[in-house]
C-alpha cells in the first residue's frame, strides 16, 4: 500500500481541545489513509492485550445469546470490562451531564467488586496455612480481570495497590497508602513513561489522593448510629473530596460541570456495585437464565437514573480553563493544604503544652 503521511493538525479552536498536543502526548505526530481495499487484517501474536479482548468477545457474545436488549449490553460492556465502544453517543453524553461516567471507568471501584467476590470463593481457605495461596489465587485473579479490562491506568493502578496491600496484610506489615499510591505511580511511570499525559491516568491518582486527604478531614463533620445514613454520608464525603480534588482538571479536559453528580452519585455507586457483581455470576449456567432477568432490570433502572439527572434543565454549565490555570489552581490547592497542616501542627502542640 501507498500512503502520504501529513503532520497532525489543530481543528477549531485550539483553545477549547488542542488536538495536536493530545496526539503528541501518545506519540503521534503524522496520520495517513489507506482504503479498505488496500489493507489485511492479519491475527497477530497472543498477548496479554490480545487475550483480554479475546475474553472481552467472548463475554460478549456470551451476553448476546440471553437476549439482554442491545442498550443494556452495551452498558454492560462498558461497566464490567471498560469497554465502551458500544455505547450511544447519547448515553455518553448523559453518563458524563450526570457526573456518573467515572463508573464506566473501570477503577479501584470495580477492582474492589473482584477482589471481594474472589476472597468470597476462597472462604475455604480461611486456614493460616493457606493464607499466601489465597493471596496468590486473589492477586492472580485481580490482574487477570485488569488484562480483560484493557490494562487502563485506572485498573493497572488499582491492581498494583491491591497486590502491594495484599501483601503486607499477609506480611503482618503496616502500610502507607500513601506509599503504596507512590509505588503504583512510579512502576507505572516505569513502564511507560508517557503514561502520565494519559488523562485516565491522572484522573485516577488525583482522585485517590484527594479520597485519601479529604475524607478523613470531611467524615468528622457528621456523626450518626444510623448505618443508613452512615452509609449515604459516606458516599457523599467521597464524591466531595473527588469533585474538590478533580475539579480543574476535570474542567480542563471535560469543560463542563455537572452540577447535581453528588446526589447522582448516592444511587449509582451501589447500583454499580450490585451490576457488576452481578454479571460476573451470570457466569453459573444453572441460574443464569434468572440472573440475566434480574440485570436487565438493574441497568435499566441506572440508565433511568442518569437519564433522569442528565434532563434536569441546567444540570452541567459548559466552562473552559486554559493549562496555565489548570496548575495554578492546583498550586493554590496545594499551598492551602501545607498552611492548613501547618496550623493544625500548631494548634496540636499548643493543645499538648
Amino acid at each position: 500500500a501507498h500512503a502520504f503521511f501529513k503532520p497532525i493538525e489543530n481543528f477549531g479552536d485550539s483553545l477549547l481541545f488542542n488536538y495536536k498536543e493530545f496526539m503528541s502526548e501518545k506519540h503521534i505526530y503524522s496520520s495517513a489513509y489507506i482504503p479498505s481495499d488496500s489493507w489485511t487484517l492479519r491475527d497477530s501474536k497472543m498477548s496479554f492485550t490480545r487475550m483480554g479482548f479475546l475474553v472481552q468477545k467472548k463475554a460478549f457474545h456470551y451476553f448476546k445469546q440471553s437476549n439482554i436488549s442491545e442498550q443494556s449490553l452495551a452498558i454492560i460492556y462498558a461497566l464490567a470490562f471498560g469497554n465502551k465502544s458500544l455505547l450511544p453517543a447519547n448515553t455518553k453524553q448523559a453518563f458524563a451531564s450526570s457526573g456518573a461516567m467515572h463508573v464506566l471507568a473501570v477503577s479501584g471501584l470495580h477492582v474492589g467488586i473482584v477482589s471481594s467476590i474472589l476472597l468470597f470463593l476462597c472462604m475455604p481457605l480461611r486456614h493460616a496455612r493457606w493464607n499466601v495461596v489465597r493471596m496468590l489465587l486473589t492477586i492472580s485473579g485481580i490482574w487477570l480481570y485488569a488484562c480483560i479490562a484493557g490494562m487502563s491506568p485506572s485498573v493497572q493502578r488499582a491492581a498494583i495497590m491491591f497486590s502491594m496491600l495484599s501483601v503486607g496484610v499477609l506480611l503482618k506489615r503496616r502500610v502507607s497508602s500513601y506509599n503504596t499510591i507512590s509505588a503504583a505511580a512510579f512502576i507505572s511511570i516505569l513502564i511507560n513513561p508517557f503514561v502520565f499525559y494519559n488523562v485516565s491516568f491522572q484522573l485516577s491518582y488525583i482522585a485517590v489522593l484527594s479520597i485519601l486527604y479529604g475524607v478523613p478531614k470531611i467524615q468528622g463533620l457528621l456523626y450518626s448510629k444510623n448505618k443508613i445514613i452512615q452509609y449515604v454520608w459516606g458516599i457523599i464525603v467521597v464524591s466531595i473530596a473527588v469533585q474538590i480534588g478533580t475539579f480543574p482538571i476535570s474542567i480542563f479536559y471535560f469543560k463542563q460541570i455537572p452540577l447535581f453528580s453528588i446526589f447522582t452519585n448516592i444511587c449509582v455507586i451501589p447500583l454499580a456495585f450490585i451490576i457488576i457483581a452481578t454479571v460476573f455470576v451470570c457466569f453459573i449456567p444453572s441460574i443464569s437464565t434468572l440472573l440475566f432477568f434480574l440485570l436487565e432490570k438493574e441497568i435499566t433502572l441506572l440508565h433511568t437514573i442518569v437519564a433522569y439527572m442528565h434532563e434536569i434543565p441546567k444540570s452541567t454549565i459548559a466552562v473552559s480553563v486554559s493549562k496555565s490555570s489548570m496548575f495554578v489552581a492546583y498550586a493554590c490547592m496545594i499551598l492551602g493544604i501545607i498552611v492548613f497542616e501547618i496550623f493544625r501542627e500548631l494548634h496540636i502542640q499548643k493543645e499538648g503544652i
